[in-house]
């Protein structure tokens, strides 16, 4: 019995399965975008990185700095841009990029303003139950970039 336990535990090593908390996602040279005071949402953008062998479903995050965080994504709907909110991301094996008109997160009813220079801790939640946190650096962006960054 306690061979076979052994051997469990070897295995599980071995395929990376101790630690089944930590997700195979991960965001690399990710930021949050600085807004103006007063403004209630902003985006964080970086590189969604898998680790994994397959797919791994991105379900959500969450951060002290706001009520709630969405996956986003920009579609063209009859000549116009506009917002729409994913229940799940899809994240092969090697990732996708969260850029500025494309895919990205929206934090949501901010509980603090966000400055350029500041930190903001961000868990990523995948559909496995695994979580991966990470800082981000809230950055001053001149321009725009189209998003808009208003919630619909």
């Amino acid at each position: 019995m306690q061979r076979n336990l052994l051997i469990g535990l070897w295995l599980a090593l071995l395929t990376g399965n101790v630690g089944a908390n930590e997700s195979a996602l991960s965001l690399r040279d990710g930021y949050v975008r600085e807004m103006p005071p007063g403004h209630p949402v902003t985006a964080a953008f970086g590189r969604l990185d898998n680790s994994g062998s397959g797919p791994v479903e991105l379900t959500g995050a969450s951060c002290a700095c706001a009520q709630r965080v969405e996956i986003h994504r920009h579609v063209e709907h009859e000549g116009r841009a506009r917002m729409e909110q994913l229940e799940t991301l899809p994240v092969p094996p090697g990732g996708v990029e969260l850029a500025p008109g494309g895919l990205h997160l929206m934090l949501i009813d901010l509980t603090q303003p966000l400055r350029a220079g500041d930190e903001v801790e961000l868990t990523l939640e995948d559909a496995a139950g695994g979580t991966h946190t990470v800082r981000l650096p809230v950055q001053r962006l001149s321009g725009v970039d189209g998003a808009g960054h208003h919630h619909h």
